[in-house]
Order: C-alpha cells, then sequence, then structure tokens
C-alpha cells in the first residue's frame, strides 16, 4: 500500500495545496495545562510547546493529531476530530490526500519514537543530566512496533467508519 501512496503523491506533487493551515503538529494534552479562574469557576486550557508549529496540510495535521504517540483518545474523539476539519473543508480532495499521506506520518512518528537509539538525542538527555535508561529504548523499540501495527492494519476511512 505504501508504494501505492508514494506513487500517488509523485503524481500530484506538482499540484499547488491551496488549503494549507496554520499547524501546531505536536498538538497534544501533554502540550497542554488547565487554568481555573476561581472567581468565576471557568476553566481553560492553553497550549505550550509551539517549537513545531508552522504552515501545512490540513491533511498532515489531521493525520498528526490522530497518530501521535502522546495521545491517548478514544477512537470516537479522534474519528469527531478528523470528521469536523472534515466537514469545515468540505474538500474531497482532502479526503484522498489523509488516506495517502496517514501510513507515511505513521512511519515518521515511528523514527520520532526511536529517537532514543540516535547518539544525538543521548548527548542532549547527558546535558540534562538525564543518563541512558537501557529500560528507554525496549519501551520505545516497543512503542514504535506498537505504532507500525497500528498503520498496517489500520487505514484513516477504517478510523472514520
Amino acid at each position: 500500500q505504501l508504494e501505492h501512496n508514494l506513487k500517488q503523491i509523485n503524481s500530484t506533487k506538482n499540484q499547488k495545496i491551496t488549503t494549507n493551515i496554520l499547524s501546531p503538529c505536536d498538538f497534544g494534552f501533554h502540550n497542554a495545562i488547565r487554568t481555573t479562574n476561581t472567581s468565576t469557576n471557568h476553566s481553560s486550557i492553553i497550549f505550550l510547546d509551539f517549537e513545531y508549529f508552522g504552515i501545512d496540510d490540513p491533511a498532515k495535521t489531521i493525520s498528526d493529531f490522530i497518530l501521535h504517540p502522546g495521545m491517548d483518545l478514544p477512537k470516537s474523539l479522534k474519528k469527531q476530530f478528523a470528521q469536523n476539519i472534515l466537514q469545515s473543508f468540505n474538500n474531497q480532495e482532502l479526503n484522498q490526500r489523509i488516506n495517502i499521506i496517514f501510513p507515511l506520518v505513521g512511519l515518521i512518528w515511528c523514527l520520532i519514537i526511536l529517537n532514543e537509539f540516535v547518539s544525538h538525542h543521548q548527548s542532549r538527555r547527558n546535558f540534562a543530566n538525564q543518563p541512558q535508561n537501557e529500560q528507554i529504548k525496549i519501551l520505545q523499540l516497543q512503542k514504535a512496533k506498537e505504532m507500525l501495527s497500528y498503520i498496517k492494519e489500520n487505514s484513516f476511512q477504517k478510523l472514520l467508519n
């Protein structure tokens, strides 16, 4: 399936995507805090960490949100998020682009999860006085395997059904 998706991307790579949006990319509750105004008893969620913020294809934004390993949301909420964005664009091409890049974004997340094995990542850990832990590597390898299994077994369309 990946080969087919890559061929589709190759055949459309010269087409300009006109629906790019501002995208937080690393959007999730792990980068948010909840605050409560005690006088009004109104709570708000404030999002932090816009390190990867930029302009992106909404297909990638949707895929990132659904596949983000730090987002432990039930399928129903992921589906609702995707459907709301799809409805706001009302664009069949967006749905097609998501189907093409969904497994590719999943592979990107697998690589990000495996950063623990990259020597540059280890030097950052050393600088932060967090020595390498073999258990972390084992855990990250397991997470990457789970992500790979997920994208092999699930398509974006399967999520919407």
